[in-house]
């Protein structure tokens, strides 16, 4: 993947920073059925009930701050899940603060009742509003706890799915050719496993060698020469000039693509390849053409949708936090919303408008892409979890999944940083920008804790403990405080600790820090 980038890390002492203004206040708070206007503060109405059918709730307050304040919201559920919302820039000024929303389409039965709308600065609650969803007497609503267009698990899945939620039929299938599983028939269904859409081509189902000439030019897919995810890379050539066609699933950091296929080798099953560029002929893959027929040779690739993102894969696989980023190519600079999925069980949602460096290098914006969700420890109890995400609202998933397996913990270790977004200045000839923060632990159930590791990610850096100031041990009801510094560029980093507690439980605390330039 094209994002990954070299950075210089370095640990030193250092006195911590306070980056909250103090005075920083609040007014005006309130929630409303129509989304503020982004220009000019006009106070919307204060609405206290929301029946289903209104679709949206839209947060709106008022407040006196200064660029220390780092103000984000989340959305509290009647049955205590938390729902990340969205974050703001830092400012410094009076200000009106719009774009906070919570999507209550088909909301379950256990989520109706009183809500509250949260802000906070710098992870300390400033604002709370409540508010109560009711459902339709019309409808009934839909269970958020798996995906609203399918109940398969989209990253796994070999077989097509119907989005709208019918069973899968031969007959919905325009490449089925008497059970073979040909490359057409697979690419086909595996892009509207993706992303929702159906294909289709002038005068029918074309061979593979002609898909890039004859797909019709549908809503949002468009035709290029450079590889993206969820697009479709189509070669001409080959035995009897029939081409060939494979879902790109992923691009490699070297450049490399990874694609599932059938009937590659003749007559398998849906199999993943990596596909190494070639600097003369695109992806050819002549090499693995068995010297039948003329080579196979790229024609471009179909992108399905103007969605692209990434989820992060940590090399840690506890880690309490899914980092990534999307958006949509036809308007880069407005911010998404994604949900985050834990198999087919619908997690929660989150705002995809932190700011990222390596975003706005590859995609030429502003870089609010970003997006950072908080995974409950529910999900450490020595069980397989695979985490995906796809576009809010829209069948798109994002490129990776991240795999989770971690033991049930004793959830008695609480990380704290202060700040969590942290400003630096800007880059100087030996340094991106320093970034100084202070990592503080607290062990908080009377046990003892035998501190073992602590990781970063998604840099992958790893320390056995004690190291970097965190100490190998915690007392019973102990704290440590390290301040350190990093000499970065701009991005989201989670910290990650893990143990043992005196009582042989397994202990797990992670927390993310935001890094951007002054």
């Amino acid at each position: 993947m094209i994002l990954n980038r070299a950075v210089y890390f370095a640990w030193i002492l250092l006195v911590s920073l306070t980056s909250t203004v103090a005075g920083a206040t609040f007014s005006n708070q309130r929630v409303t059925t129509s989304a503020p206007s982004n220009s000019g503060c006009t106070i919307p109405p204060s609405v206290s009930t929301f029946p289903t059918t209104d679709n949206t709730v839209y947060l709106y307050f008022e407040g006196v701050v200064g660029t220390g304040d780092y103000l984000t919201n989340d959305w509290i559920a009647p049955d205590g899940t938390n729902l990340s919302g969205g974050g703001w820039n830092p400012v410094s000024g009076n200000y009106c603060f719009t774009g906070a929303s919570l999507t209550i389409t088909g909301t379950s039965s256990n989520r109706l009742g009183n809500w509250q709308g949260r802000v906070l600065d710098n992870g300390a609650v400033v604002v709370s509003v409540s508010f109560t969803v009711t459902g339709n007497a019309n409808s009934t609503p839909t269970s958020p706890s798996s995906p609203t267009s399918t109940t398969a698990t989209t990253s796994r899945r070999t077989l097509p799915v119907d989005p709208n939620g019918a069973a899968y039929s031969l007959s919905n299938d325009p490449f089925y050719e008497g059970g073979a599983w040909e490359c057409t028939r697979y690419a086909w269904g595996r892009a509207l496993e993706k992303t929702g859409v159906r294909l289709q081509f002038r005068n029918g189902p074309p061979n593979a060698s002609s898909w890039y000439s004859t797909v019709v030019q549908q809503s949002g897919i468009t035709l290029g020469s450079t590889a993206r995810p969820n697009s479709i890379a189509v070669w001409t050539g080959g035995s009897g000039g029939l081409g060939h066609v494979a879902y790109v699933e992923d691009i490699n950091a070297d450049g490399s693509l990874v694609v599932t296929e059938a009937n590659y080798p003749v007559n398998s099953l849906p199999v993943q390849h990596i596909l190494s560029p070639s600097s003369t002929s695109g992806y050819q893959i002549n090499s693995r053409d068995g010297g039948a027929g003329t080579n196979l040779i790229l024609a471009g690739f179909i992108y399905l949708t103007s969605y692209e993102g990434y989820l992060d894969v940590s090399t840690n696989n506890c880690s309490s936090s899914v980092i990534g980023w999307v958006t949509d190519r036809q308007n880069t600079n407005t911010p998404l919303e994604v949900d985050i999925f834990d198999g087919e069980k619908y997690l929660g949602s989150s705002y995809a408008n932190g700011w990222r460096q390596d975003v706005a290098t590859y995609l030429g914006n502003s870089g609010f892409n970003g997006f950072v969700y908080q995974l409950s420890s529910s999900l450490h109890d020595g069980q397989n979890h695979e985490i995906w995400v796809r576009v809010d609202q829209v069948y798109t998933d994002l490129a990776h999944f991240q795999s989770v397996s971690c033991k049930a913990t004793s959830g008695n270790l609480k990380l704290t940083f202060s700040p969590s977004y942290v400003t630096g200045p800007q880059a100087t000839s030996s340094c991106s920008a320093s970034f100084s923060f202070t990592l503080s632990g607290t062990e908080t159930s009377g046990l003892g804790i035998n501190l073992s590791q602590m990781t970063v990610s998604p840099e992958g850096y790893s320390w056995s403990l004690p190291a970097l100031g965190v100490p190998g041990r915690i007392n019973p009801s102990g704290a440590f405080s390290s301040s350190l510094s990093w000499c970065r560029g701009p991005g989201i980093s989670t910290f990650t600790i893990t143990g043992t507690d005196d009582g042989g439980n397994a202990v797990m605390a992670s927390g993310a820090v935001t890094f951007a330039l002054q």
